[in-house]
């Protein structure tokens, strides 16, 4: 006959007690209670429309410039383009800056021109702008374009959802304000972890620009100011990096309460799923980038110290359960199982809060597996990078 004890000994007490505070520690310290909350009043393409052709304080809006930059994506161009093109605002024009070379490219741009008229311009770089980022200039020579000054950068693989995306982040556009923030999300196609990621990080980044310490965005869809930007020599500083130019417009520009952010459904851009290479690029690129964000360390201590306590947690609980079940000390084993259900649930129903509030069709009961997956994604981008030619990512190529 099996003598099942329940005495709580030294041992469970000391064990107990750590799992179950690492457990609520990790619980509190958790990326989904310190995120940004959309406010619940977005509109949608058929409600309140005219209210977006008003600004804040019943101003009238603004005239705005979009530029798009484009390289080989001449499918993109002529799929999105229109849609950028048909926007229900009042005054503004789109600059597309490509480059010499892609033949079909500037076909497509010359029927659409056809088609839009002046409300459609569009300039090309010559093929022997080298030993700078290529991006960079081509963003530089629309902002010098433009004839509005407010200028909204975006990507042509982003597509507006609605007639009234343009009027919605104009709203931002106003006296007091340098920048603005709006969304974009992955379309459907898209897997499910790299959604989770995206949104993870926009909601994390968004809630520093809603608390005015706005540093870097991953959405391409930004409203800066020209006169700014020309002011203060555009790019200058970090010329010398092929990428990053939205991190580092809102790094150099944002200025404590100067940025709005926009989370209007109205505002968001759907961008297209990202080829494995375009994924990999990002996080290679930003690595690179990091060391010239001003206040980087933020981001990369916050991640460390909600990853670790995560980590922790289940290494207590599971180490514990495991000794807990080979010495037979049952109450420290249910006290183990009740530590994991506790950080488990919490990440769950927080993580459904959060993630549910941009993309419902991620699975709840994943939310946990993709955050567990955050780390190893990480360590994998690391070792990429500590072994990838680091000329890649400069355009002064020693």
């Amino acid at each position: 006959m099996v003598n099942i004890s329940f005495n709580i000994d030294t041992v469970t007490i000391i064990l107990g007690s750590a799992a179950l505070l690492i457990a609520i520690l990790a619980s509190i310290v958790n990326p989904f209670l310190w995120t940004y909350r959309r406010r619940q009043n977005g509109g949608t393409d058929d409600a309140d429309g005219e209210k977006a052709t008003d600004g804040e304080n019943g101003t009238s809006l603004p005239g705005i410039t979009i530029i798009l930059t484009t390289h080989d994506d001449a499918e993109v161009i002529k799929d999105n383009l229109p849609h950028f093109l048909t926007q229900d605002y009042p005054d503004y024009q789109v600059i597309v800056v490509s480059e010499q070379g892609q033949g079909e490219t500037e076909e497509i741009l010359k029927r659409i021109k056809a088609e839009y008229g002046d409300r459609l311009y569009y300039t090309l770089i010559p093929e022997s702008s080298r030993y700078m980022s290529r991006k960079k200039l081509q963003i530089t020579l629309g902002v010098k374009a433009a004839k509005h000054e407010w200028i909204l950068l975006t990507d042509p693989s982003c597509c507006p959802q609605s007639t009234h995306w343009l009027a919605t982040m104009a709203q931002g556009c106003h006296r007091g304000n340098d920048l603005v923030m709006g969304p974009v999300l992955f379309d459907e196609d898209t897997p499910s972890g790299r959604r989770f990621e995206h949104i993870l990080t926009a909601n994390d980044l968004l809630h520093a620009a809603s608390q005015g310490r706005a540093w870097r965005t991953n959405m391409q869809n930004i409203c800066f100011r020209k006169d700014e930007f020309l002011k203060q020599e555009g790019f200058r500083g970090n010329l010398q990096l092929i990428r990053g130019e939205y991190d580092f417009i809102i790094n150099k520009y944002a200025d404590g309460d100067n940025t709005a952010v926009i989370d209007d459904n109205r505002s968001i851009l759907i961008e297209r799923t990202p080829s494995d290479k375009t994924w990999h690029n990002r996080h290679l690129f930003l690595r690179a980038s990091m060391p010239l964000l001003r206040n980087h360390w933020r981001l990369r201590l916050w991640h460390y110290v909600t990853n670790g306590l995560l980590y922790l947690s289940l290494l207590v609980n599971l180490g514990s359960l495991v000794f807990a079940a080979i010495t037979q000390r049952w109450i420290l084993l249910a006290i183990a199982v009740i530590a994991l259900l506790v950080l488990f649930l919490v990440r769950l129903f927080t993580g459904r809060k959060v993630i549910r509030q941009w993309d419902d069709s991620i699975s709840s009961i994943s939310i946990p597996f993709h955050e567990l997956a955050l780390m190893w994604k990480g360590i994998a981008n690391t070792f990429r990078y500590c072994f990838a030619d680091k000329n890649d990512f400069t355009s002064h190529k020693l």
